[in-house]
């Protein structure tokens, strides 16, 4: 039985802007080598996280959230300037690029979350707020330290602004059977 140490539904960056997301990684990495980078493999705007999740409740998930599709139709998404979680923040530092979403974004986070709350996931109960993740920020200081990060970080990020429609909803794993384990698409839902 395969077990997936990390599941969670999101939203795909569209692949045009891919490329885009890619250099903006590498630029953020060579400013700090000290902070883990996102994976550049599945960009992606987190939904909804389920934590752990054993293959068996696969099908169940992908059955709930086909019925959820109505929510995302004609919806669309706009990608446009950073923010970042502290450590006064439950998430801890998390540098990401942030989302500006109509309310219907937040209906479908809420009603996911109301029908798929047996699967567990203590991050659920934070305030839901749709990002990308950049990095997890190492070494995170108060002061002018952290604020010359932001500064020089800010200066490749602000020319972002991506705009696209949700197309697709793409359950994401990752499998503990592979080596090394990383992010992969378990299964894409086309929206209407």
């Amino acid at each position: 039985m395969k077990q997936y140490t990390s599941c969670f539904i999101g939203v795909p960056l569209p692949e045009k802007y891919q490329e885009d997301f890619e250099k903006l990684l590498t630029g953020i990495e060579k400013l700090h080598p000290d902070w883990e980078i996102a994976y550049s493999k599945t960009p992606h705007i987190t939904v909804y996280y389920l934590d752990k999740q054993s293959q068996h409740t696969i099908p169940a998930i992908v059955s709930t959230i086909r019925t959820k599709l109505s929510f995302i139709e004609n919806l669309n998404l706009k990608i446009e300037g950073f923010d970042y979680f502290t450590k006064t923040d439950p998430r801890g530092g998390i540098l990401f690029l942030n989302v500006l979403y109509p309310p219907n974004f937040v209906k479908f986070n809420q009603t996911l979350k109301n029908k798929l709350d047996q699967y567990y996931s203590a991050d659920n109960n934070l305030p839901f707020h749709p990002h990308m993740t950049i990095a997890r920020i190492k070494g995170l200081t108060k002061g002018s330290n952290f604020k010359t990060h932001i500064s020089q970080i800010s200066q490749k990020i602000n020319k972002i602004y991506w705009k696209f429609p949700v197309t697709e909803i793409v359950l994401y794993g990752v499998d503990s059977t592979k080596q090394p384990q990383h992010q992969e698409k378990l299964v894409s839902i086309f929206a209407k």
